[in-house]
């Protein structure tokens, strides 16, 4: 490719010597522009993730998210499931699907279960559970369109939900 001239900025290099059009998906820089939006959306979740829970540590921020999906995808049914993922940005619904399998939900268990699974994924204690899946459904709940998380935990049991809805280290803050 080296003294290649490019015809065309959306021309693509591929294996091979072919080249593919992509046409509006580069920047000037060469990078594909719904990538770039993907990291960056999943990147504002992570960010008032860690801003809600008070922490810098963006690495804990994503595994908070990362186990809160992960859980939510195994306790809803498929429909359910596929649903609530097509309303999350496009790096977070693979995130969301990650080592998902339709033939297996939903995965029935109780809230202990439920808080235990989410500490392993999450790398917390078990006493943090209630705290850190609070905080995501808040964010998730910002971000995604009105009644979206609210439909989605409605198909949880009474317990698991009151879990998911506890109050944020905002909100126990600010009744201080």
């Amino acid at each position: 490719m080296g003294s290649e001239v490019l015809s065309d900025p959306a021309d693509v290099p591929l294996p091979a010597g072919r080249w593919r059009r992509c046409h509006g998906c580069m920047t000037s820089g060469g990078r594909v522009i719904a990538f770039d939006h993907a990291v960056r959306v999943a990147t504002e979740w992570v960010d008032d993730i860690a801003d809600a829970y008070r922490t810098d540590d963006l690495a804990f921020a994503y595994r908070l998210l990362r186990a809160w999906l992960h859980r939510l995808s195994e306790r809803l049914s498929a429909d359910a499931t596929v649903h609530f993922a097509a309303q999350l940005p496009e790096l977070l619904r693979g995130i969301h699907f990650e080592g998902w399998n339709p033939n297996r939900v939903p995965e029935r268990y109780g809230v202990e279960e439920y808080i235990e699974r989410f500490a392993r994924d999450a790398g917390i204690a078990v006493r943090d559970v209630s705290t850190a899946a609070a905080t995501v459904t808040a964010v998730a709940g910002r971000h995604l369109a009105p009644g979206q998380v609210d439909k989605a935990l409605a198909q949880l049991p009474t317990d698991l939900r009151a879990l998911l809805r506890a109050r944020t280290p905002v909100e126990q803050h600010e009744s201080e």
